[in-house]
């Protein structure tokens, strides 16, 4: 059973990698990974039996969703334009592992950076 502090760090993991990978795989940009909302969540549901396990929503109201499916086996990262309700696959793969990650107990000096 995952922690409330597994929960936010799953949403903060993605979080990041959509911010990452998210300008490679624009939807403007016209990349076929792009669909309709719909059919990419019920790909990805019959296909694969991945569910959504973790998401966001940025200042443009677009949706990063994280999807994987029971046993971990694969995930995929979705960004959903609130415009327009079209997902583009900006991430997907194998073994996907929901980690523990313990905060300092210190706070870091963050002048030294």
């Amino acid at each position: 059973m995952e922690t409330n502090m597994q929960k936010f760090l799953i949403v903060v993991l993605s979080v990041f990698l959509v911010s990452v990978l998210w300008p490679a795989t624009s939807y403007s940009q016209g990349r076929t990974n792009c669909f309709g909302y719909e059919q990419v969540l019920e790909r990805l549901v019959v296909k694969y039996g991945e569910a959504p396990i973790a998401r966001g929503v940025d200042a443009n109201g677009h949706l990063a969703l994280v999807l994987a499916n029971a046993d971990r086996s694969t995930w995929t990262i979705l960004v959903v334009y609130a415009t327009n309700n079209v997902a583009c696959i900006v991430g997907a793969g194998f073994d996907w592992e929901a980690i523990e990650f313990k905060l300092p107990e210190a706070e870091p000096d963050l002048q030294s950076f």
